[in-house]
Protein backbone atom coordinates (compact mmCIF):
# COMPACT_ATOMS: atom_id res chain seq x y z
CA UNK A 1 0.00 0.00 0.00
CA UNK A 2 1.32 3.69 0.12
CA UNK A 3 2.17 6.18 2.45
CA UNK A 4 0.25 9.06 1.00
CA UNK A 5 -1.24 10.49 -1.98
CA UNK A 6 2.20 11.86 -3.21
CA UNK A 7 3.45 8.53 -2.51
CA UNK A 8 0.80 7.20 -5.24
CA UNK A 9 1.20 10.00 -7.68
CA UNK A 10 4.86 9.04 -7.65
CA UNK A 11 4.78 5.69 -8.40
CA UNK A 12 2.49 6.71 -10.91
CA UNK A 13 3.59 10.44 -12.34
CA UNK A 14 1.10 10.46 -15.36
CA UNK A 15 -2.49 11.16 -15.42
CA UNK A 16 -3.35 7.69 -17.95
CA UNK A 17 -0.75 5.85 -15.34
CA UNK A 18 -2.86 6.72 -12.17
CA UNK A 19 -6.23 6.35 -14.20
CA UNK A 20 -5.03 2.90 -15.17
CA UNK A 21 -4.11 2.05 -11.30
CA UNK A 22 -7.19 3.34 -10.10
CA UNK A 23 -9.28 1.10 -12.61
CA UNK A 24 -7.09 -1.96 -11.71
CA UNK A 25 -7.66 -1.21 -7.72
CA UNK A 26 -10.86 -3.15 -5.80
CA UNK A 27 -13.47 -0.83 -4.55
CA UNK A 28 -11.53 -1.86 -1.02
CA UNK A 29 -8.53 -1.22 -1.77
CA UNK A 30 -9.80 2.47 -2.99
CA UNK A 31 -11.55 2.81 -0.19
CA UNK A 32 -7.99 2.44 1.89
CA UNK A 33 -6.35 4.53 -0.23
CA UNK A 34 -9.16 7.34 0.32
CA UNK A 35 -8.90 6.45 4.14
CA UNK A 36 -5.27 7.00 4.02
CA UNK A 37 -5.65 10.59 2.46
CA UNK A 38 -8.02 11.97 4.66
CA UNK A 39 -5.52 10.51 7.84
CA UNK A 40 -2.56 12.31 6.33
CA UNK A 41 -4.93 15.39 5.38
CA UNK A 42 -5.44 15.41 9.12
CA UNK A 43 -2.48 14.71 10.40
CA UNK A 44 0.42 15.60 8.42
CA UNK A 45 -0.38 17.02 5.25
CA UNK A 46 -2.33 20.55 5.55
CA UNK A 47 -1.56 20.89 9.53
CA UNK A 48 -4.33 23.27 9.53
CA UNK A 49 -1.97 26.29 7.89
CA UNK A 50 -3.17 25.51 3.80
CA UNK A 51 -5.45 27.95 2.54
CA UNK A 52 -8.51 27.13 1.14
CA UNK A 53 -7.87 27.47 -2.89
CA UNK A 54 -10.36 27.12 -5.68
CA UNK A 55 -8.96 25.10 -8.66
CA UNK A 56 -12.52 24.97 -10.87
CA UNK A 57 -15.21 27.14 -11.32
CA UNK A 58 -18.13 27.09 -12.96
CA UNK A 59 -20.76 29.95 -13.28
CA UNK A 60 -23.99 29.89 -15.74
CA UNK A 61 -25.48 33.20 -16.29
CA UNK A 62 -28.41 34.55 -18.65
CA UNK A 63 -27.95 37.42 -20.79
CA UNK A 64 -28.48 39.79 -18.43
CA UNK A 65 -25.70 38.73 -15.58
CA UNK A 66 -27.67 37.01 -13.23
CA UNK A 67 -26.42 33.91 -11.87
CA UNK A 68 -28.18 30.56 -12.68
CA UNK A 69 -25.76 28.44 -11.80
CA UNK A 70 -22.83 27.88 -9.39
CA UNK A 71 -19.67 24.92 -9.16
CA UNK A 72 -16.48 25.27 -7.34
CA UNK A 73 -14.15 22.78 -6.42
CA UNK A 74 -12.12 23.59 -3.24
CA UNK A 75 -8.58 22.43 -2.08
CA UNK A 76 -8.02 23.30 1.85
CA UNK A 77 -8.00 21.62 4.82
CA UNK A 78 -11.19 19.82 4.06
CA UNK A 79 -11.46 19.37 0.02
CA UNK A 80 -15.10 19.76 -1.49
CA UNK A 81 -17.52 20.90 -4.33
CA UNK A 82 -19.70 23.67 -3.95
CA UNK A 83 -22.43 24.12 -5.71
CA UNK A 84 -25.81 26.62 -5.99
CA UNK A 85 -28.80 25.54 -8.41
CA UNK A 86 -32.20 26.23 -9.56
CA UNK A 87 -32.95 23.04 -7.71
CA UNK A 88 -32.89 24.56 -4.48
CA UNK A 89 -35.38 27.25 -5.18
CA UNK A 90 -37.78 26.04 -2.86
CA UNK A 91 -34.94 25.77 0.15
CA UNK A 92 -34.66 29.93 -0.69
CA UNK A 93 -37.73 30.57 0.90
CA UNK A 94 -35.96 29.45 3.90
CA UNK A 95 -33.02 31.65 3.17
CA UNK A 96 -35.05 34.93 2.05
CA UNK A 97 -32.49 37.38 1.17
CA UNK A 98 -29.58 35.33 0.56
CA UNK A 99 -29.94 35.29 -2.92
CA UNK A 100 -28.53 31.99 -3.19
CA UNK A 101 -28.48 28.52 -1.41
CA UNK A 102 -25.42 26.83 -1.70
CA UNK A 103 -25.17 23.02 -0.98
CA UNK A 104 -21.22 21.23 -0.39
CA UNK A 105 -20.07 17.67 -0.53
CA UNK A 106 -16.49 16.48 0.94
CA UNK A 107 -13.82 15.03 -1.37
CA UNK A 108 -11.47 12.43 -1.48
CA UNK A 109 -8.18 13.18 -2.07
CA UNK A 110 -8.40 10.33 -4.75
CA UNK A 111 -11.01 12.62 -6.19
CA UNK A 112 -9.16 16.03 -6.34
CA UNK A 113 -6.50 14.21 -7.50
CA UNK A 114 -7.87 13.20 -10.75
CA UNK A 115 -9.87 16.31 -10.71
CA UNK A 116 -6.60 18.33 -10.88
CA UNK A 117 -4.65 15.67 -13.63
CA UNK A 118 -7.92 16.81 -15.90
CA UNK A 119 -6.87 20.52 -15.07
CA UNK A 120 -2.90 19.74 -15.77
CA UNK A 121 -3.49 20.79 -19.67
CA UNK A 122 -1.36 24.08 -20.46
CA UNK A 123 -3.97 25.11 -23.28
CA UNK A 124 -6.60 25.41 -20.55
CA UNK A 125 -4.77 28.46 -19.47
CA UNK A 126 -3.80 30.03 -22.98
CA UNK A 127 -6.94 32.61 -23.20
CA UNK A 128 -9.22 34.35 -21.37
CA UNK A 129 -11.81 35.07 -24.36
CA UNK A 130 -13.74 32.11 -25.58
CA UNK A 131 -14.84 31.44 -28.85
CA UNK A 132 -18.15 33.28 -29.79
CA UNK A 133 -19.93 31.22 -32.32
CA UNK A 134 -22.24 34.54 -32.70
CA UNK A 135 -19.65 37.31 -32.85
CA UNK A 136 -19.65 38.89 -29.56
CA UNK A 137 -23.04 40.06 -29.45
CA UNK A 138 -25.35 38.37 -26.74
CA UNK A 139 -29.04 39.67 -27.14
CA UNK A 140 -30.37 36.66 -25.68
CA UNK A 141 -28.88 33.11 -24.26
CA UNK A 142 -26.66 32.73 -22.19
CA UNK A 143 -23.06 33.21 -20.58
CA UNK A 144 -20.42 30.86 -19.58
CA UNK A 145 -17.44 31.77 -17.06
CA UNK A 146 -14.90 29.68 -15.87
CA UNK A 147 -12.20 29.89 -13.40
CA UNK A 148 -8.89 27.50 -13.40
CA UNK A 149 -5.83 27.30 -11.22
CA UNK A 150 -3.09 24.91 -10.13
CA UNK A 151 0.80 25.30 -10.39
CA UNK A 152 0.85 28.66 -10.08
CA UNK A 153 -1.09 29.94 -12.35
CA UNK A 154 -4.86 31.49 -12.52
CA UNK A 155 -7.10 32.01 -15.27
CA UNK A 156 -10.82 33.40 -15.50
CA UNK A 157 -12.11 32.59 -19.29
CA UNK A 158 -15.64 33.50 -20.19
CA UNK A 159 -17.58 33.32 -23.53
CA UNK A 160 -21.05 34.21 -24.86
CA UNK A 161 -23.36 30.65 -25.85
CA UNK A 162 -20.43 28.11 -26.19
CA UNK A 163 -22.95 25.48 -26.53
CA UNK A 164 -22.64 25.76 -30.48
CA UNK A 165 -19.08 25.69 -30.13
CA UNK A 166 -19.24 21.89 -28.86
CA UNK A 167 -17.60 19.45 -31.47
CA UNK A 168 -15.90 22.48 -33.74
CA UNK A 169 -12.42 22.41 -32.71
CA UNK A 170 -11.36 23.71 -36.08
CA UNK A 171 -13.11 27.25 -35.21
CA UNK A 172 -13.81 27.13 -31.23
CA UNK A 173 -10.75 24.88 -29.87
CA UNK A 174 -10.31 26.50 -26.51
CA UNK A 175 -14.45 26.46 -26.40
CA UNK A 176 -14.52 22.87 -26.80
CA UNK A 177 -11.96 22.34 -24.93
CA UNK A 178 -13.37 23.85 -21.80
CA UNK A 179 -16.86 22.02 -22.41
CA UNK A 180 -14.93 18.86 -22.32
CA UNK A 181 -12.99 19.75 -19.66
CA UNK A 182 -16.43 20.54 -17.48
CA UNK A 183 -17.64 17.33 -18.86
CA UNK A 184 -15.31 15.24 -17.73
CA UNK A 185 -15.00 16.98 -14.04
CA UNK A 186 -18.73 16.28 -14.35
CA UNK A 187 -18.31 12.55 -14.63
CA UNK A 188 -16.97 12.22 -11.91
CA UNK A 189 -18.41 14.92 -9.16
CA UNK A 190 -21.94 13.90 -10.64
CA UNK A 191 -21.99 9.96 -9.13
CA UNK A 192 -20.81 11.87 -5.58
CA UNK A 193 -24.43 14.07 -5.62
CA UNK A 194 -23.34 16.85 -7.65
CA UNK A 195 -26.81 17.58 -9.43
CA UNK A 196 -26.25 17.26 -13.57
CA UNK A 197 -27.32 20.69 -14.13
CA UNK A 198 -24.41 22.40 -12.58
CA UNK A 199 -22.57 21.14 -16.03
CA UNK A 200 -25.40 22.05 -18.17
CA UNK A 201 -24.67 25.40 -20.75
CA UNK A 202 -27.70 25.88 -21.19
CA UNK A 203 -31.07 26.21 -18.53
Amino acid sequence: MYRDIEDFQQKYPTKEARETALKAMSNEEIDKLTDLCQTIQGKNWYQGFKKPETIFRYELKNAWCMPMRRLEVIDGPESLVSFTTNAFKERLERHPGTGEFTEEIRLSRVDLMRIRDILDDDRLFETEELEDPYGMMILDGYIQEFGISGKGRHIEAHGYNIQACKGDTEHCFHSDLMIRTLEEIGKILIPLGVPEQCFTLVS
